[in-house]
């Protein structure tokens, strides 16, 4: 009886000893599949911004685009540039309102895409120093952008670049959409008719996308 107690301990000794392995054995599979979820979620993360940067500067641009087509068609009709209305909130039932159907005949841009310190649309001719036209005065639609990444892709998808120009220009972006014309050099921006551009002029410091309207 003695012996047969001895070889129970012997057993559960060894038996003991055993366990031990597969258990680290877990514990490491267990480590390495936490380090590859949290590697794999940090590139995820990226590839959610970039996909969500692609979204929205394809959006911008189409916006821009719709407004460009909205304006050729008051133009067409004989509007004046310092004739239209680009304010839905004042009307949009006359010839020369860019958003009633007898005149641009498009709907006004959403401002979701805008960011939160300048939340609208500026439409503004401007009296350039270095512009697209010949004569002095360019009309121009600019939105506020959130941030360089989304700026980056803008430029990139209108243009095929990355780099943001500099330029030194101050928009109003406060109050209503408004013909308030102002100096600036476009020079670096005038091989694109849209783009994103950055300003670190006081009244409006950030970046901003920018649509070429009317040429004159």
């Amino acid at each position: 009886m003695q012996v047969h107690k001895q070889n129970n301990n012997h057993n559960l000794r060894n038996e003991h000893g055993i366990a031990i392995g597969p258990i680290l054995f877990v514990v490491a599979i267990l480590g390495i599949l936490a380090a590859a979820i949290a590697a794999g979620s940090g590139a995820f993360s990226g590839d959610t911004t970039s996909e969500s940067n692609n979204i929205k500067s394809s959006a911008f641009i189409e916006i821009g685009e719709n407004l460009k087509t909205g304006v050729e068609r008051l133009v067409a009709n004989d509007i004046a540039l310092t004739n239209i209305n680009f304010d839905p909130t004042v009307s949009t039932s006359n010839s020369n309102d860019l958003f009633a159907p007898t005149g641009g005949g498009i709907a006004p841009p959403s401002a979701a895409l805008l960011g939160p310190a300048h939340n609208q649309w500026q439409y503004l001719l401007t009296t350039t120093t270095n512009g697209w036209g010949t004569a002095a005065d360019d009309l121009l639609v600019y939105g506020f952008v959130p941030t360089q990444s989304l700026c980056e892709a803008i430029n990139r998808r209108a243009n095929g670049v990355t780099p943001v120009p500099t330029v030194n220009i101050a928009i109003l972006a406060t109050g209503t959409p408004n013909h308030t014309a102002f100096t600036a050099d476009f020079g670096p921006l005038r091989t694109a008719p849209v783009g994103c551009f950055y300003t670190s002029h006081v009244w409006s410091i950030g970046y901003w996308f920018y649509q070429v309207l009317a040429v004159q």
